[in-house]
């Protein structure tokens, strides 16, 4: 996985400079990169602010351009915008100068990269700012502790758990996939259903196919060595992907409740049935149980209706 972009922008007022020397001055070792959308407009004040910050923070703030310069007629950003507007200026119904130089300019020098965006709005302001409506970009507001307290805060920025933050994303973004992949199936198949002279009854006799309807055949018998064989399968892989830095503390053992579909994927959000008594290795559990996905099960049909509701537990120290 690529590395985390962190980008800090700096709009030539009070709030954004001081949350980079904050950011500067608290989290050395994040490698923020520090960045500003000129519109063409701004006050000799905001060039001569962004030049001091530079020699404060020792780097440089880096011009994120809206357009190329070089293939228009009227170089200036305000202006070239305003001629392709039609001389309207921008107000709160048509806020072109925020979105073509400000918004557009940022997330094309995102890219796809995952990326934290710091924003400086105080905890006493009544607004939201801007938030990307990306899955790869996560937006934070360390002012504000109504969203994140400093205690957070601390534990999410530290070297030590930054490779616990890029793991959550990741997980996030490969949830996001597979619920497209899911909606992109059901999809297909409600359209093969409304082809048919009666789609009611296709519908039912495909739900009995693949969850083995009770009331319409017998169960077939439980081979429980198979049953077996399988849920050790399915620990040894979770236990592979368990970060055991939460589990220090002796022989911690919990039991999550998991409804598994037929494909291996959860049909449900596993459930923690028993806590282990340590909160953050109940979490890391729970993390390596989501990692997991898809999970391997039996191709027998006695066997395979043990998984729908099934009862895992969990000695990570073992």
């Amino acid at each position: 996985m690529s590395k985390i972009k962190q980008l800090l922008g700096i709009s030539g007022g009070k709030d954004s400079a001081a949350l980079a020397l904050y950011m500067q001055s608290n989290y050395p070792e994040l490698d923020v990169e520090y960045y500003t959308c000129d519109t063409g407009k701004e006050l000799t004040e905001t060039y001569e602010l962004i030049g001091r910050l530079e020699s404060a923070l020792g780097k440089e703030v880096v011009k994120y351009n809206s357009f190329d310069e070089s293939k228009v007629a009227i170089d200036n950003p305000f202006d070239h915008f305003l001629a392709s507007y039609g001389h309207f200026l921008p107000s709160s119904g048509q806020r072109w100068c925020t979105q073509k130089m400000k918004l557009e300019p940022f997330e094309k020098n995102v890219g796809d990269e995952p990326t934290i965006s710091y924003v400086g709005i105080r905890g006493d302001e009544n607004r939201e700012g801007y938030i990307s409506k990306r899955e790869n970009i996560q937006t934070i507001f360390p002012f504000r502790k109504n969203i994140w307290s400093s205690d957070v805060i601390k534990i999410a920025f530290s070297r030590q758990h930054i490779d616990t933050f890029r793991n959550a994303l990741a997980q996030q973004l490969q949830k996001k996939e597979k619920e497209a992949a899911r909606n992109k199936q059901l999809a297909a198949l409600q359209k093969e259903l409304l082809d048919d002279i009666d789609p009611t009854k296709i519908a039912l006799k495909k739900l009995q196919a693949q969850i083995g309807n009770e009331d319409t055949k017998p169960a077939p018998a439980v081979n429980q060595g198979v049953v077996n064989e399988y849920v050790a399968k399915i620990i040894a892989k979770v236990h592979g992907n368990v970060n055991r830095g939460f589990c220090t503390d002796g022989n911690p053992e919990l039991v999550f409740k998991v409804n598994l579909l037929p494909t291996g994927d959860f049909g449900s959000s596993p459930v923690l049935s028993k806590t282990s008594g340590n909160a953050a290795c109940d979490d890391a559990v729970e993390r390596a149980l989501i990692a997991s996905e898809p999970f391997p099960l039996p191709t027998d049909p006695g066997a395979l209706s043990e998984f729908r509701n099934l009862n895992l537990t969990f000695k990570p120290n073992e």
